[in-house]
Formats: structure tokens, sequence, C-alpha cells
């Protein structure tokens, strides 16, 4: 009786395993017949998302080097000892 139950067990858990590699396939197909779609989408937004920072990054990179030169204006710059 206990090998019956191994054997019955087994099986449940390859039934379960084959449902899971054909849901695999289902999804596997849906992407092969769409031509990997969603995945260019992704790939352009994850492109534009890189375009949107680089163009932050250079304009704080910029206002950074305006605020440093308005503060070398405003404060002055030593160029040599003129007091004794």
């Amino acid at each position: 009786m206990v090998y019956l139950k191994n054997i019955t067990r087994k099986l449940i858990t390859l039934q379960e395993s084959i449902k899971d590699i054909q849901k695999r396939q289902d999804e596997f197909e849906i992407i092969m017949t769409t031509g990997f779609s969603h995945v260019n989408c992704g790939i352009a937004a994850a492109g534009e998302a890189f375009q949107q920072t680089k163009t932050c990054v250079s304009a704080m990179a910029n206002l950074q080097e305006e605020t440093m030169e308005n503060l070398a204006e405003c404060s002055g710059s030593i160029q040599a000892v003129t007091w004794r």
C-alpha cells in the first residue's frame, strides 16, 4: 500500500511539473509570435530614461560650473600677496 501511495505521489508531482512546463511553453510561444515587441518597448523605455538622466546630469554640471564662476566673481580671487 505504501508503494502505491509513493507512485501516486510521484505521478501527481509529475503532472504538476508538466502543467508548469506547458504554461511556460505557452508564454514563450506568445513572446515568439509577437516578435519580442514588449521586450523592445522595455529597451526603448530604458534608452529614453538614460537620455533623460544624461540631460539632467549635464544641466546640473552646467549649473554647478556657473555657480562656481559666480562665487569667484563675488568673492574675488587672491592673485598675489599685496600686503605686508
